[in-house]
């Protein structure tokens, strides 16, 4: 059985993910301490799970709020854990991934693993992510587990990619480019999250959103839509010697926010009386809005468009002040996402789908279309036009995905998609992340480097 030690734990998502995983996988894995400033037993976020940690004997180890890597090392000895979950601000994701790696642990954590404060302003600290970026990929390819003699594996539970919605997309992209070698050659994505963030998450002291560290949209919710893109172009793309050009068309930060006339509307709505005088500089220059275009090359030849059109906009119940530790409330997060595949004339793929998140799951209505070419549809012997509705398609949570590793790691079977085996995947994610920070903080707006080689 696999000993677990949460970092954060006592916050919102290890009371709504980490901890229920833990209860529901509970022949391979047990809960040996919470790292965290706040007594687990008795925040607001994990009290539910008291007769658990009492059963268990859950230890709780109160830190700093700062990075605390030498608690960490004395812990994961003392109690001999195997996986560490990082459940922290963002900021602090890279340094406890490495130490926890260098101790020989697996690794699961938040996303983004990479991000630096003050990255959405500041060109330095943008570039200082590819650096970020390089010593992880290292880290996990020195990392050794004492235990089982092999390499620690890092987890970023990020389960859009492993529901079905999302997958049957994959698996018919793939099937072309291997039956006849062409490359996804257009990529057009539109996602709105449904929030329009005010006082209590613009100048958020606690909790993981961290506009006052200077993050944005993309270290939120975007970060889970290019790892969209990045599943399209690994199953998609010939990915040896590509170029890759990114460009940002447009972003609106918080500061242009809190100028709009959207928002003295909305704000009247909602009571709000944040002003641009009120919110720091750091998170006035936090994106809010963001569309980004990357440009795909082999040889200098352009094959593959790709838009992803990042919306922070409309309402939803998590505009309601909700950070206070007496009243939390984080249902009914919207969104909306439109997403349009092209290959050629082989095939293409759109997905409309609406849906209402919370700590349960995901509920909504949506449809993917699948249309193949005549001549396509016949070698393959499927229907040239197919319609999938969303409520009769997997839903996979992230509760499952992180239980499913639980059991990967106790049975030894670590392959999978969504983990650092062959790196490609999250690397690939995390490029495109990067990127599209220092372009839009560097002058003009576009940066180029080479797929797999940032």
């Amino acid at each position: 059985m696999k000993k677990i030690l949460i970092i954060g734990g006592s916050g919102t998502w290890s009371g709504q993910a980490y901890i229920p995983s833990i209860k529901q996988a509970k022949s391979n894995v047990a809960l040996v301490g919470i790292l965290d400033p706040i007594n687990p037993y008795y925040s607001q976020k994990t009290i539910s799970h008291f007769d658990y940690f009492t059963e268990h004997n859950v230890k709780w180890i109160k830190s700093k709020r700062d990075c605390d890597e030498e608690l960490v090392k004395r812990c994961i000895t003392e109690y001999g854990v195997d996986i560490v979950i990082i459940s922290t601000p963002p900021k602090f994701h890279y340094e406890y991934t490495l130490v926890s790696l260098k101790c020989g642990a697996d690794v699961i954590c938040d996303k983004p693993i990479i991000a630096t404060p003050a990255q959405s302003s500041s060109i330095d600290m943008a570039l200082a992510n590819i650096e970020k970026h390089r010593k992880l990929i290292q880290a996990i390819r020195e990392s050794h587990n004492h235990k089982e003699s092999r390499r620690c594996f890092v987890l970023t539970p990020l389960r859009r990619k492993l529901q079905e919605t999302y997958t049957n997309i994959y698996n018919s992209v793939q099937l072309i480019k291997e039956i006849f070698g062409q490359d996804v050659t257009n990529i057009s994505i539109s996602h709105n999250d449904g929030v329009f963030r005010f006082d209590d998450e613009v100048e958020l002291k606690c909790g993981s959103h961290g506009y006052s560290d200077g993050f944005g949209k993309l270290t939120h919710t975007g970060y889970h839509i290019l790892d969209v893109v990045a599943g399209f172009i690994e199953f998609g793309c010939d990915t040896q010697n590509v170029q890759c050009v990114c460009k940002i068309i447009n972003c609106n930060t918080v500061g242009d926010m809190l100028k709009s006339k959207a928002n003295r509307i909305n704000a009247k709505l909602l009571h709000s009386k944040l002003k641009t005088e009120d919110v720091s500089d750091i998170a006035l220059e936090a994106e809010m809005d963001v569309t980004i275009s990357y440009t795909l090359y082999h040889n200098d030849k352009k094959f593959c468009d790709i838009i992803v059109d990042l919306i922070h906009c409309g309402k939803s119940n998590r505009t309601r002040s909700h950070y206070d530790f007496n009243n939390y409330n984080d249902q009914g997060r919207t969104n909306e996402l439109t997403m349009h595949i092209q290959q050629g004339s082989l095939f293409s793929s759109q997905l409309i789908l609406n849906t209402m998140s919370g700590s349960g799951g995901t509920i909504g209505n949506g449809y993917t279309f699948k249309n193949y070419h005549p001549m396509v549809a016949k070698r393959l012997n499927q229907e040239p036009v197919q319609v999938l509705d969303f409520k009769d398609q997997s839903a996979e949570t992230t509760i499952d995905l992180i239980s499913d590793f639980y059991r990967l790691i106790d049975d030894g079977k670590l392959d999978g998609y969504y983990l650092y085996v062959d790196f490609l995947r999250k690397v690939i994610t995390d490029e495109l992340y990067i990127s599209a920070l220092i372009a839009k903080t560097i002058s003009g707006g576009e940066y180029k480097w080479n797929l797999g080689k940032i």
